[in-house]
């Protein structure tokens, strides 16, 4: 596999604080505590401290669309980076904009002794061109890519602070199998549609690299190579012995997109673990 060296001998970095610790949060909590760091995390569920405290994390009951204690947000916030990863919810209906959710943390940053952000976004940000996608790619105009570029936004605007925005394609791993999502679909469309996925094990190292760096920018990070849906899809079917979708426009190509990983991978010297999604171990 290939491997990765930070040098960091010049960043004094001794304490992470991750806001949200879900399937991708928890797994970069156990990498950074494997190496000695001490990591701050929140959770929106009561039942899931005493694990994520066994674990070794510092846990914090936040949740961002309710009221937290300004002594809660300010403890969790005495780090040295924060790690954001919450996804927008699929239900706009709620009493907070995506945005919004963040600004008891963005009134308290300033205060605090965070020098360094890295927040967790997508590629669904980009439009469907049927190309090749940059980080200058169009971006789309919908509903949870304007949420996301908003809060993009809010982080990168701000001062004395560096901000790091990763742009996952989709995740994979740790029993997170995408096809289990379309499992005997029998009238899926857009066989032709590049996928842009990335394993679980590359994500943390992708995030641990973002973190302990302390570097700013946009980045978009997919796995190199981007078979066809409909490939794919059947791929993961076999390998995980689940019923693959039926695509009713085999073989067409039609409007998806390829995103480019090249500026994350040419600046910090990365390469993939696992570059073809077709390789992704069970």
């Amino acid at each position: 596999m290939a491997t990765f060296i930070l040098m960091i001998d010049k960043v004094d970095i001794k304490t992470v604080s991750i806001l949200g610790c879900g399937w991708l949060g928890i797994e970069v909590a156990k990498q950074l505590i494997s190496k000695g760091y001490l990591v701050k995390g929140s959770t929106t569920s009561e039942s899931k401290v005493m694990g994520l405290k066994l674990i070794g994390i510092d846990t914090f009951l936040i949740n961002l669309n309710s009221k937290a204690s300004r002594e809660t947000i300010q403890e969790f916030l005495a780090s040295d980076v924060l790690f954001i990863n919450i996804p927008p919810s699929k239900s706009s209906k709620k009493s907070k904009s995506y945005a919004e959710s963040f600004s008891d943390i963005l009134r308290l940053l300033p205060s605090s002794s965070i020098k360094h952000i890295v927040f967790i976004s997508a590629t669904s940000v980009y439009k469907d061109v049927n190309s090749v996608v940059t980080e200058d790619g169009q971006l789309a105009k919908n509903e949870r890519a304007e949420r996301l570029l908003e809060a993009e936004n809010l982080f990168l605007a701000l001062e004395n602070v560096t901000t790091t925005i990763i742009r996952f394609g989709g995740l994979c791993g740790n029993g997170r199998n995408p096809v289990n999502y379309f499992k005997g679909n029998t009238n899926m469309t857009g066989a032709g549609d590049r996928v842009n996925m990335i394993h679980l094990i590359d994500c943390i190292r992708v995030v641990e690299i973002s973190l302990l760096s302390l570097k700013g920018g946009i980045y978009n990070v997919t796995a190199d190579e981007h078979p066809r849906k409909e490939v794919f899809y059947q791929s993961m079917a076999d390998l995980f012995d689940v019923i693959a979708p039926i695509y009713v426009d085999s073989g067409i190509e039609t409007s998806g997109k390829e995103i480019n990983s090249n500026k994350f991978k040419n600046e910090f010297n990365f390469q993939f673990n696992f570059p073809n999604p077709l390789n992704f171990p069970k």
